[in-house]
């Protein structure tokens, strides 16, 4: 399976706020770019905090309802803010990874499953290779994009670097975690850099890609 990430950052590297508040960092045209990016994926994977930030689903141009996206959302808790509107929208499939029961979402296209927090990765990306999905896009905060690439599961990562600072001690960053030690910090290549306005987009290829 092929896995990519797509994160804006601060120019300090932030992603947010301390209090998790929603903060849009990019522009209309990374938006522009973030549905471009979308188009290359089967199923756009976040986390618990990221769905509650932003409650919507996520889906291309090219989706119709015999080919509906999956959104995949991982969440250690039952706090999901799931509107009627987000289960009535045929254009998504929803697949909730919990590390207990689920309460059971009233939609034919969801569906609740639980993983074991201790090693979730892999069981995660068996169930999705299960169900036809070859390109998956993590569109998460840093606490889980870090676990991907600690893994050796990124293939790509494409940043927008933004033109705001936040600068806000303990505030969420590109990648939170414990962190790697000198000898085991991973290596990048950079695939393109382009500026538009005020942002730049950056397109790597993570070297350090696992078995």
């Amino acid at each position: 399976m092929k896995i990519i990430s797509n994160t804006a950052i601060s120019l300090d590297g932030r992603i947010g706020t301390k209090d998790l508040f929603h903060l849009k960092l990019g522009s209309d045209f990374d938006s522009k770019e973030m549905s471009r990016i979308r188009l290359q994926a089967d199923a756009v994977l976040m986390g618990g905090n990221t769905f509650r930030d932003s409650p919507c689903p996520l889906f291309t141009k090219r989706n119709t309802e015999l080919e509906p996206m999956w959104n995949v959302i991982l969440t250690r808790s039952d706090n999901l803010p799931i509107s009627q509107s987000y289960l009535d929208e045929k254009r998504i499939r929803t697949l909730v990874f919990s590390p207990s029961v689920h309460k059971k979402l009233p939609c034919e296209r969801c569906e609740s499953i639980v993983y074991d927090k201790e090693d979730f990765l892999p069981f995660v990306l068996e169930t999705l290779a299960q169900r036809g999905i070859k390109t998956l896009l993590i569109e998460a905060g840093g606490d889980l994009l870090f676990q991907f690439v600690k893994a050796g599961l990124i293939d790509e990562m494409y940043i927008t670097l933004c033109p705001k600072l936040i600068g806000e001690r303990g505030a969420p960053t590109l990648m939170d975690g414990a962190g790697f030690k000198p000898e085991r910090t991973k290596n990048a290549k950079l695939e393109s850099a382009k500026i538009v306005d005020n942002e730049i987009y950056l397109h790597y290829t993570i070297l350090d890609r696992g078995t």
